[in-house]
């Protein structure tokens, strides 16, 4: 055996492997160039392809795609379908494994139910989560009549003037503990097609009693061809309450229809 043979071989075998490393060697230059010291990189999913900012990408088989369902705390911007935004990881309730291809519900109550939002995880960063909206649905709230069923209920249980005591009367009652009340008749005949004279009467009460004199009123009037109001003012009524007569020369039309407000004793009332 040859000690020298054996020892050139060892230092030629030696250099050949000091080369190779070398050949593999990059300088930071170069890492900085391709991104590879970058501390944070951002992923982003197109399609089934998982990429990186360095350049690097892989594809997903579809068992690492399987999307999780998350829910955000608050609703995120964004209306119109394909509308993208970045929300911190903090914003969800259920952050833990958040990955690509995730679901992420967002709510938004408003006065007429709430908007859900549908958005799919696009990218995660330091910065936060990318996301892309997928979709929308309204819920519309349950209509509450409890307020108007109770309004209702106290109207239909109102007591009737005859059932208050004096007390409540009174104080229902006008001006100086006096009440004036007043309706409106019409009468006449209708025969063969045909209306007779009409005759008008008030029937005026000053506290229940029905006034025979002392009042006035103005009458306001439509009807008979007609459609504006017309109107005249402090008419006296004679005992009966007649107040005016349209005789069958002064009807046109197929319709009448009368209003008048009553003053006495510095009360008013209409009809």
């Amino acid at each position: 055996m040859n000690p020298m043979k054996n020892l050139e071989s060892l230092a030629t075998a030696i250099g050949k492997d000091i080369k190779g490393i070398k050949e593999q060697q990059v300088t930071k230059d170069e890492l900085d160039a391709k991104h590879y010291l970058t501390e944070n990189q951002t992923l982003s999913l197109e399609g089934n392809r998982l990429s990186l900012t360095n350049g690097g990408s892989v594809n997903l088989p579809t068992v690492l795609r399987s999307s999780e369902y998350r829910i955000s705390k608050s609703d995120i911007a964004g209306n119109e379908v394909g509308a993208t935004a970045t929300i911190p990881i903090n914003s969800l309730m259920n952050p833990i494994g958040i990955k690509l291809g995730d679901v992420i519900q967002s709510f938004n109550n408003n006065s007429e139910g709430a908007d859900e939002g549908y958005w799919i995880v696009t990218g995660i960063s330091a910065q936060g989560i990318s996301v892309r909206k997928i979709g929308s649905r309204h819920l519309y709230s349950t209509y509450n009549d409890a307020e108007l069923k109770q309004k209702i209920s106290a109207l239909e249980n109102r007591p009737s003037f005859d059932t208050l005591t004096p007390t409540q009367r009174d104080s229902l009652r006008g001006e100086n503990g006096h009440s004036l009340n007043a309706t409106v008749r019409i009468e006449g005949s209708y025969r063969n097609g045909s209306t007779s004279q009409l005759n008008l009467f008030a029937d005026v009460f000053y506290d229940g009693e029905k006034l025979t004199s002392g009042y006035t009123l103005d009458y306001y009037y439509r009807g008979f061809g007609n459609n504006n109001w017309g109107v005249l003012r402090n008419q006296t009524p004679d005992s009966t309450g007649k107040f005016s007569t349209w005789s069958a020369t002064q009807r046109s039309g197929g319709w009448f229809e009368v209003r008048i407000e009553v003053n006495y004793r510095g009360l008013k009332t209409s009809a």
